[in-house]
């Protein structure tokens, strides 16, 4: 194509009064041509001066070329990649990524070898009644990616990328294979053909066969799967093995030689970098754990204790939680991916169970160690207590920063007008220490000590005060958490508190130091939370903590 000739094509597209629809499909076929052939040749013909005339919509228009649905009848949409890649790149400064982010996370996953990961040593921990064996075969692991792909490709609700080059993709439920299938509810794994040997089939024989090879036989075996897309729908509960309490139930010989135990698998779908997801899990001490599942994540868990009668209940209270942010000062939008969680349950024996514990490496969670005249201290030196009158923040600011860091509003308050509350909050000698308000509003995890870094020394004792209120019939949230993640442990704990408690943190533990999204699904109490409708609507969370730094 001669110069003048695109020249004459830009032009009209970029004014096309008077110009026919003929004729600027034409001008547009030849455009496309053009870059077509620029790019076979290894030119970036997009970026010359000439095109500089195109309005932003006519670019959009011309960039709409290089997609086509492939399949008639269907919205499927198909696109040349490369050409798409560079134009958004040239004429927009929009970056795409070469490789898809599935592989991507893959990759980075492979990197941490936290517990519960696929080539990482067994551990396990007590949870109150409950013990907990983070453990993970590559068998399995190979199995739920298998379970992946065929949940991508082959089940009656799946993902379609509706909108190229963008990697994430919303839910469509698309045809079964078969058309002429009968219209009822249909499942992947009672689909026809689907058999011992489909992806789901042999993801749960996987599991079995794992648990067997580690010595453990399960019984009165049942199987679950969920795909966590909606976090509204999640909620808080113990789980019920009906089946498996029946049995011992029945045979009242066998319930000393017998735990109910389950296998808990949490499985990436489409997770974007940057999120998290898990399951959080109710400590007796009332604290919050979170275990985590990161992008490109296969993670097993393990739980068993005695049957506890009259059942059938089993676990402390837990809920599997949506995908969201992992960090305050980042955020990848709003579709963030979704993950799995695939279960099964038994019994087995108490000696073969016990075999597989006592084969791990035991570690401890960061649990009270004493707690004595209403103050609990943990094994990482931090100290809890809620005084009994506990004077009110006196709101007089001295300075407020220039940025905000770590998704936290902060003001320096006036340390004088506030004295009586440091006599209250603060251990020792109250002198020069300095007062600040945080506040946080949004998602993810704020760093504390990157929010706080100019302010506080590497020796500095801090005193954190929770100014949080949550409203409704329970008080309690969890301001602050600790990230164990840090020390190559799977979980974030979260730490439970009522308006006013103080949280005195060493040295050494505050560079775990996080204040937790303020999604109501890690802050809302356990107990009932199943039983509420999806209208229950609650009032919006706002993080709120005073913070006195010492000199």
């Amino acid at each position: 194509m001669s110069v003048l000739h695109l020249d004459a094509a830009l032009r009209r597209l970029s004014q096309p009064e008077g110009a026919s629809p003929d004729e600027l499909r034409a001008d547009l076929d030849a455009v496309v041509h053009h870059l077509r052939s620029a790019h076979a040749n290894g030119i970036r013909a997009a970026q010359a001066s000439s095109f500089d005339i195109l309005s932003e919509n006519v670019k959009v228009l011309i960039l709409q070329q290089f997609f086509h649905h492939s399949q008639a009848g269907s919205h499927q949409t198909d696109y040349d990649r490369e050409m798409v890649v560079q134009l958004l790149s040239d004429w927009f400064s929009i970056k795409i990524d070469e490789s898809p982010f599935a592989e991507e996370n893959a990759a980075n996953s492979t990197t941490r070898m936290h517990p519960g990961r696929s080539g990482a040593e067994p551990v396990t921990l007590t949870f109150g009644d409950t013990e907990i064996c983070l453990i993970m075969s590559d068998e399995v692991c190979s199995a739920a990616h298998e379970l992946v792909r065929s949940v991508t490709h082959d089940a009656v609700l799946t993902t379609d990328a509706t909108s190229p080059p963008c990697e994430l993709a919303e839910f469509v439920p698309l045809w079964l294979k078969d058309r002429s299938r009968e219209a009822r509810d249909l499942y992947i794994d009672n689909a026809a053909g689907s058999g011992p040997d489909h992806p789901i089939a042999r993801y749960f024989t996987s599991i079995e066969t794992a648990l067997a090879t580690a010595g453990v036989r399960l019984l009165e075996g049942s199987t679950e799967m969920a795909i966590i897309a909606n976090g509204d729908g999640l909620r808080y509960h113990r789980d019920r093995l009906v089946n498996q309490y029946a049995r011992l139930e029945n045979a009242p010989e066998t319930r000393g030689t017998y735990e109910v135990i389950q296998y808990l698998t949490l499985i990436d779908w489409d997770m974007q970098p940057e999120c998290m997801s898990g399951t959080a899990l109710d400590h007796p001490n009332g604290d919050r754990y979170l275990f985590a599942l990161w992008p490109g994540e296969v993670v097993g868990l393990f739980f068993s204790e005695p049957a506890q009668f009259p059942g059938p209940m089993m676990m402390p209270y837990h809920c599997a939680l949506p995908v969201f942010d992992r960090s305050a000062a980042r955020t990848t939008g709003t579709a963030k991916g979704k993950r799995f969680s695939a279960l099964v349950r038994g019994i087995a024996k108490t000696d073969q169970v016990r075999a597989l514990r006592e084969g791990a490496q035991r570690i401890a969670v960061n649990e009270v160690r004493e707690e004595h005249e209403g103050v609990r201290r943990y094994a990482n030196g931090v100290s809890v207590r809620t005084p009994e009158s506990l004077p009110e923040t006196a709101l007089v600011p001295v300075a407020a920063p220039d940025r905000v860091s770590e998704g936290l509003s902060l003001v320096e308050l006036d340390a004088e007008a506030n004295r009586e509350l440091a006599s209250h909050a603060c251990v020792g000698d109250t002198g020069g220490v300095r007062l600040f308000r945080l506040e946080k509003h949004g998602e993810g995890f704020s760093d504390l000590a990157t929010a706080m870094r100019e302010f506080v020394g590497p020796d500095t004792e801090i005193s954190v005060i929770n100014r949080s209120h949550r409203g409704g019939q329970s008080e309690t949230c969890y301001p602050v958490a600790f990230d164990a993640t840090q020390q190559g442990l799977p979980w974030i704990q979260l730490c439970r508190a009522q308006p006013g408690t103080v949280f005195t943190v060493p040295p050494a533990a505050r560079d775990a130091l996080r204040m937790p999204p303020t999604d109501d699904i890690l802050h809302r109490p356990a107990l009932l939370d199943s039983f509420h409708s999806l209208s229950s609507a609650r009032p919006r969370l706002a993080l709120v903590v005073d913070v006195f730094v010492k000199p």
